[in-house]
């Protein structure tokens, strides 16, 4: 408010024409212009120094005004001394810096190289015409030197500021023109505009003082500062448009420069100008053809080194993409090498080089680590019963789990339903132990498979580094070893560590698993036959066929160890059949022969179970040999029948509607599911060997056989004892009212001639 009355009283004071107050007001005014830049100069940002050097040029004016009230009013000297006068000069050089200054600014470096030259050009084009107007009008001669050449360039510096500010204009397009800011450029514009007046009236000798015009120059000067003001106030943000370098502008250019260069000729041969002052024109005209067409190479140059670069730039970004895309197809495929598609796991091939890198870290820190080499129990009926489809989901599970397990656990699917895992950091074996627990529960938790609940295990092998080996290929081969050891075992769900003992049994394994995979079951083996016993009677009623190698080579196996490979390797189906061919035909003939009722058992693998080609065989071979199906015993594992699955169990119930009668081997050596042997229709039990040995002189085996025999009776169920090495154990099982038994009391398996011979005797 103060600044608008101080500018309304300057103004009234001019009107009226006060000399006096109006040569007091006017740098007051201007002070105030100057304190109100300096007011907004914080919120202007770079665009700080525009508004500071326009600060300079209002002060330099307020200070020449503060000299000449005083050489007025107070001194009483002469109007306005050269150095007063030198001082309003100030403006309009902080005035052109300020514009200069803001199109350094905002300009690109080409542009404003660009925007330089034009300016330059025309201002000395400008500057020739107005020297020959001047002349005209003032009459050179009367000009001294000094006066004369203050004159010129102050006629150059003011047209120059013009230019710019003609330039700034164009630049800034009709819409941004309406903003208040640009005051500033109108009030420099109009005060240079003002100035030349001023320049000329000086030029011709006369006093330019004028209260008028210093109120003028006063009013665009506070126009500068409201531009200021405005633009603190509303933050305005000005984008000029770039220069334009195309042909189309160098064409134009050059069509300027020939009609200056022709114009200038006609005013040369009119006499307006001599011959000199053309040749300044056409010197500046074709310098400034020089320089365009210069930079347009160069721009031109610099276009095509842009364009090279970004070329470069695009064509070293596809190399980089393509880069990409080449590591991560590399990545995909060392991915997809190593690692199982189904379960997410190593595979096999990988967990050497994860070993290599474990065996290095092991060293470093001293420390242990070791390997879990697992087989999933009971998964081949699922694939069996379910289809490939569910076996893979239950495989995919339990990868998930083991995806679970902590960090230092790394775990591969090595096989079919095979597993390994690599586990790091141990300091002793206890530690190993805990780890094999944990792992040992992942497999025994059942499993929940599309409302399905499956009961697997895990028999796990353990070899350590460096205990055991510092070899990789040696520690496999040792955790398999000791993994196989566990399968054959009576308790498959269960961890054993290597041991150098298990070297002769591995090697015989896999020598055994060797001979398997192309064995023929009719020229490779052999059957051998058990009797079974009436105790009471004292005479043979059946017999128990157990398949044997028929290849000194190999050497001996139990049907315990032959089974188990023979279903990993696939002889399982041949295998099957031709023990019930051989056995029921052998067992028809005898029948025959002796006129003797035999019965005829044989024991069943769990695949059999699911083998629908060996259920087949079995039922057209009782037809075909007119035997009795009640004399043919199936006899199945009880570990089958706590992991049997409903379609299994299915089958025991169509085998024993059949006639077929269901037998269970090993009963009471282990978990006992009644409700299942009720449902699926058994009628034959046998006790387990182990309650057997040592009955006589195990008061508390003796009691849980009697309980078994009592309990069997109440369910009119047959029960067999087996494993009956001695007299006592016989006299033991009669006094339980035991019927049927066998054993070695009673004679061991024999061949088909020596049990021929046995049939004989009895």
């Amino acid at each position: 408010m103060l600044f608008l009355y101080h500018i309304y009283v300057f103004f009234v004071s001019t009107l009226l024409g006060s000399s006096f107050f109006t040569e007091f007001f006017s740098p007051l005014t201007a002070a105030l212009a100057v304190v109100l830049i300096i007011a907004c100069l914080k919120t202007l940002d770079r665009f700080k120094y525009t508004a500071f050097l326009m600060m300079l040029g209002i002060a330099s004016w307020a200070v020449a005004d503060i000299i000449l009230f005083f050489n007025n009013y107070i001194l009483h000297t002469e109007p306005l001394t050269v150095f007063v006068r030198n001082l309003y000069v100030f403006p309009n050089y902080f005035f052109g810096l300020s514009i200069a200054t803001f199109l350094y600014l905002k300009l690109p470096g080409k542009d404003l190289l660009l925007t330089a030259i034009n300016t330059f050009v025309i201002s000395i084009v400008g500057f020739v015409c107005l020297r020959k107007l001047l002349q005209l009008l003032t009459n050179e001669s009367s000009l001294d030197t000094h006066t004369y050449l203050r004159v010129y360039l102050y006629f150059f510096i003011n047209f120059f500021i013009i230019v710019l500010g003609a330039r700034i204009i164009y630049l800034m397009g009709s819409s941004m023109i309406k903003r208040g800011t640009n005051l500033i450029v109108f009030g420099i514009l109009a005060y240079i505009v003002l100035d030349f007046q001023y320049t000329y009236v000086e030029a011709l000798g006369d006093e330019p003082e004028n209260i008028y015009l210093d109120l003028l120059y006063m009013l665009f000067m506070v126009l500068m500062s409201l531009g200021i003001l405005i633009q603190s106030v509303r933050q305005y943000a000005y984008s000029l448009k770039q220069q334009d370098y195309s042909e189309k502008s160098f064409i134009r250019n050059r069509a300027f420069i020939l009609i200056g260069a022709f114009v200038a000729l006609l005013l040369c041969i009119s006499g307006f100008f001599t011959q000199t002052e053309f040749f300044y024109i056409l010197i500046a005209l074709l310098a400034y053809l020089i320089m365009i067409s210069t930079y347009r190479s160069n721009m031109l140059s610099e276009d095509l080194l842009e364009k090279e670069r970004e070329l470069t730039t695009s064509l070293e970004e596809q190399v980089a993409a393509k880069t990409s895309d080449l590591q991560r197809a590399n990545d995909e495929l060392e991915k997809l090498s190593s690692t199982d598609i189904l379960t997410g796991l190593y595979n096999r091939r990988h967990a050497s080089r994860i070993m290599e890198k474990l065996s290095t870290e092991a060293n470093e820190n001293d420390s242990i680590f070791a390997v879990f080499s697992i087989d999933l129990n009971h998964f081949k009926p699922i694939n069996d019963t379910y289809g490939h489809d569910m076996g893979d989901k239950v495989l995919a599970a339990f990868g998930e789990r083991m995806l679970r397990l902590p960090d230092n656990y790394i775990s591969f699917r090595t096989g079919g339903d095979e597993f390994l895992i690599l586990c790091s950091g141990f300091n002793d074996r206890g530690e190993i132990e805990s780890a094999a627990r944990r792992i040992q529960t992942l497999f025994n938790t059942p499993l929940i498979v599309e409302n399905y609940i499956f009961n697997l295990s895990g028999s796990i092998g353990i070899s350590s580094y460096p205990e055991d080996s510092t070899r990789t290929d040696a520690l496999l081969q040792y955790a398999d070893a000791a993994m196989y050891e566990v399968k054959q075992s009576h308790r498959r769900d269960d961890f054993k560590f290597f041991d150098f003992g298990l070297f002769e049994s591995t090697e015989k394994r896999r020598l055994l698993e060797s001979f398997m995979r192309d064995a023929n079951p009719a020229k490779d083996f052999t059957l051998e036959y058990q009797p079974q016993i009436d105790v009471f009677a004292e005479e043979i009623v059946g017999m128990e066929v157990f398949p044997r190698l028929n290849n000194a080579v190999i050497g001996d196996y139990s049907p315990a160890e032959l089974i188990p490979i023979a279903e990993e390797t696939g002889l399982m189906n041949r295998l099957g059949i031709w023990i019930a061919d051989t056995a029921l035909r052998q067992c028809a003939v005898w029948r025959g022969i002796y006129k003797k009722p035999l019965t005829v058992t044989i024991n069943l693998s769990p695949l059999q179970l699911l083998d629908s080609e060996f259920i087949e065989t079995l039922i057209n071979l009782t037809e075909e040999l007119c035997l009795p199906p009640s004399d043919v015993i199936l006899d199945v594992s009880n570990e089958v029948i706590m992991g049997a699955a409903d379609s299994a169990a299915d089958t025991l119930n169509a085998l024993e509607k059949y006639g077929f009668v269901l037998s269970i081997n090993e009963f009471g050596g282990g978990d006992i599911n009644l409700s299942y042997v009720l449902k699926c229709g058994f009628s034959v039990i046998k006790l387990a060997r182990s309650l057997v040995d040592g009955i006589e002189k195990n008061e508390s085996s003796a009691k849980l056989v009697g309980s078994i025999a009592s309990l069997a009776r109440t369910l009119n169920i047959d029960l067999t004892a087996v494993g009956i090495e001695n007299e006592e154990q016989d006299g033991i099982i009669k006094d339980f009212g035991i019927r049927h038994a066998q054993g070695y009391f009673y004679g061991k398996p024999k061949d088909a001639s020596s049990f021929e011979a046995l049939l004989a005797s009895r």
